[in-house]
């Protein structure tokens, strides 16, 4: 699958734990603000961005010195978000429902879930999003105190990876729609174990009537 790195955030300030808090110029970067995120797809997937935090804060609290990224989802199912071996204590908030962060977003955020994985003071994510709905990726630090890194332009990692697909996404083309029901229905009419979704040993009634709640709540 393709990784890219966009060369499209120049890295100015060079200095890594101390940042522009040392007097050099801070260069904002193109996705510094909301309305200039930048954006990828569901083919880019797995994808990886790096590249120096922004200047100052530009929503609701942390994350500080925030760049935004912006992704029109395509395919339903489970992702994953991480900033997981970047400089210092960072931060990061998945929103919908339009450009700019507000209480009554549907969003979640995390801080410190990188235990095992990088470093335990940046955030992990994966949460499930639903085709047809644009969703922010907001990243930052956590705190703004200068002295504790990463500060305005320090360099930053972050992942975004496809985590699962819709379990009733049988033929896994990305979609759950009448092909899938059907092929269901083959595997239920010919007996096969992969029709046992409740596990219980019997292929009966059940079984459709757990594939059918699926269908009509998780994709």
């Amino acid at each position: 699958m393709a990784h890219r790195t966009p060369s499209i955030i120049p890295a100015m300030c060079l200095a890594l734990s101390a940042g522009c808090a040392t007097g050099q110029t801070c260069i904002e970067p193109v996705n510094e603000r909301c309305d200039g995120a930048v954006e990828f797809v569901f083919a880019d997937l797995p994808v990886r961005f790096e590249g120096p935090l922004g200047c100052e804060n530009h929503m609701v609290d942390r994350p500080y010195f925030d760049l935004f990224y912006r992704y029109d989802c395509t395919v339903t199912g489970d992702y994953r978000f991480d900033l997981c071996g970047s400089l210092g204590d960072t931060y990061m908030r998945v929103y919908t429902g339009g450009c700019g962060f507000f209480p009554a977003s549907d969003w979640v955020e995390d801080d410190d879930s990188c235990q095992g994985d990088g470093n335990p003071l940046d955030p992990m994510i994966t949460t499930r999003l639903q085709a047809g709905i644009s969703y922010w990726v907001e990243i930052g630090s956590w705190r703004v105190a200068p002295q504790f890194p990463p500060n305005a332009n320090d360099p930053f990692i972050l992942n975004v990876d496809y985590a699962g697909l819709c379990a009733a996404d049988l033929n896994i083309d990305g979609l759950a729609d009448l092909t899938d029901v059907n092929l269901y229905l083959a595997l239920f009419l010919q007996g096969d174990a992969s029709a046992d979704l409740n596990g219980d040993g019997a292929i009966n009634f059940f079984d459709v009537a757990e594939f059918l709640g699926v269908f009509a709540n998780d994709c």
